[in-house]
């Protein structure tokens, strides 16, 4: 996290992430960016004039803009070690507040992409039946997209359908 960000940004941060994380928690990804776009319109902040730039480990793998909405995706091996999620969480956190910090307007979807399933019988139902507790509090297609949820936001014509 930027050491210039104002307190009233990181507090909120460090809250909703402890939220988020409680199991069972309701707190969403788009909750936490209008509590963001709520204290930056309510604060004395100033915007960046250039995105920020993240730390180490911390940067975005693939880019993408399609139809006004900017999108950043964090690509994961499909192998998920247990208790990912917190750090997957932060993550995404992170691009939300360091995005909006430079545009508190702009329409900013982050997610965690697993490109394929590698649960039989190889569905996105079935990663998430195997894995979804392993990545908790990521939750699917508001945080994270697996195979095909991806594939088709990417291309725009349903590629993969329910299965390989």
């Amino acid at each position: 996290m930027p050491a210039d960000l104002p307190q009233g940004l990181i507090t909120l941060q460090a809250n909703w992430q402890a939220a988020r994380e409680i199991r069972g928690s309701i707190s969403s990804l788009v909750g936490f960016v209008d509590a963001v776009r709520k204290e930056i319109a309510t604060s004395n902040y100033t915007p960046y004039m250039q995105p920020l730039t993240p730390t180490k480990g911390k940067g975005v793998e693939l880019w993408l803009r399609k139809a006004g909405i900017e999108y950043a995706f964090e690509i994961k091996t499909v192998q998920v070690n247990a208790n990912n999620g917190n750090s997957l969480n932060t993550q995404l956190m992170d691009w939300i507040v360091w995005r909006l910090a430079f545009d508190a307007q702009l329409d900013f979807r982050p997610k965690i992409v697993f490109p394929y399933s590698a649960s039989q019988p190889y569905t996105v139902d079935a990663f998430w039946q195997a894995f979804g507790g392993r990545i908790s509090p990521i939750r699917r297609n508001e945080d994270a997209l697996v195979q095909e949820e991806f594939w088709d936001l990417v291309s725009e014509s349903p590629i993969l359908g329910t299965g390989w």
